[in-house]
């Protein structure tokens, strides 16, 4: 019996293979750990690629941006010397008359910038966030971390889908005041 005994005990004191635990994340005292990550590595490929080009197209909107600032202020700077030129040369009723366009110019091209910039903030932040969130998944191997990448991107593409519904509408609408418009002014030619 004691040799039966000793082989178990021989066998029990062989090294037993490690296996790489998965890393995860901090959890709070009582909360369990969340489940690992299972995707294919063709899979994890893929998103890290997308959440690559998902912080290209971050950065290519926050460029745009000070793009579309610069050319404001480029047109502010025109408008305001144009007002000035039709005043020198068009006597004080051209001086008032441009000066207001001059100033209904710039005041329109500030409020068109605070809107745009306004409706970018969110889709960026998203995009940046998708792109944060998924590279931090792969780090920890945290299937938690890669919901709320997936929740980044979704509210990317809700945004922007109620956006591009809400311009389609407002083209809709510019068009067929248009065709009015047109419709009126074939009148007088």
């Amino acid at each position: 019996m004691e040799t039966g005994n000793n082989t178990t005990q021989a066998a029990n004191s062989q090294p037993q293979p490690q296996y790489a635990q998965p890393q995860y994340a901090q959890q709070p005292y009582g909360q369990p750990a969340p489940p690992p990550i299972f995707m294919t590595e063709v899979g994890k490929m893929r998103l890290q690629s997308a959440a690559k080009w998902a912080k290209n197209v971050g950065v290519c909107g926050v460029i745009m941006l000070i793009l579309l600032l610069i050319m404001f202020v480029i047109i502010g700077i025109t408008a305001s010397k144009a007002s000035h030129y039709a005043g020198s040369y068009g006597g004080y009723y051209a001086y008032h008359t441009a000066s207001t366009a001059s100033s209904a110019i710039t005041i329109t091209m500030i409020i068109s910038y605070l809107v745009v910039v306004g409706l970018s903030i969110y889709p960026l932040s998203r995009l940046f966030g998708f792109k944060k969130f998924v590279d931090n998944a792969f780090a920890s191997n945290d299937s938690n971390l890669m919901a709320e990448a997936y929740h980044q991107m979704d509210g990317y593409f809700k945004f922007t889908g109620i956006m591009s519904i809400i311009g389609l509408v407002f083209m809709v609408f510019y068009l067929i005041i248009m065709v009015f418009a047109v419709n009126q002014a074939s009148r007088y030619f």
